[in-house]
């Protein structure tokens, strides 16, 4: 028998065992199947796969490479990739979640996800003298709840329309 000596124990067959390492897929036979996905669409964007996974994963990309899927998870990630290819929403959209500036926010299809241009606004005006912040057509709220948190003593007002 092909798996007695790996999966042998007391003369017996671990069937189960057997069965659970095939139904794992490592980091780089994922991201072959899933750049195959993304070459049917003639999407290009293939580091936008590391981003899925780590989303999905919730993990760093770092940790991402690192992580083995299974079956499971595996057919989510690649229905949510499907859509993505699709219907071309963002990454951000699908998964309601955006980083920005070390922190995550809830975004939907009402606001504009936070983009990592916008950190350069938070680097430029932490550093100077100011006791209040008013952020109109805030949206995810991004922008002011961060200036809010890297300076505490701040009084901040946030107003949208919805």
């Amino acid at each position: 028998m092909f798996f007695y000596r790996d999966f042998c124990f007391n003369g017996i067959i671990n069937t189960a065992y057997a069965v659970f390492l095939f139904l794992i897929m490592e980091y780089k036979i994922v991201k072959e199947n899933l750049v195959e996905l993304y070459k049917k669409f003639n999407n290009q964007n293939l580091e936008e796969i590391d981003y899925f996974l780590s989303y999905f994963l919730n993990k760093s990309i770092f940790e991402v490479k690192f992580y083995n899927l299974n079956v499971k998870e595996f057919k989510k990630i690649k229905k949510l990739i499907l859509k993505h290819l699709k219907t071309k929403a963002p990454v951000q959209k699908l998964f309601k979640k955006a980083y920005f500036y070390k922190r995550e926010f809830y975004v939907n299809t009402y606001v504009l996800t936070p983009r990592f241009d916008s950190e350069v606004l938070i680097e430029n005006i932490i550093d100077k003298n100011f006791n209040s912040v008013l952020d109109l057509c805030t949206g995810s709220g991004c922008l002011g709840i961060t200036i809010k948190c890297e300076k505490p003593s701040i009084n901040l007002m946030l107003a949208d329309i919805s």
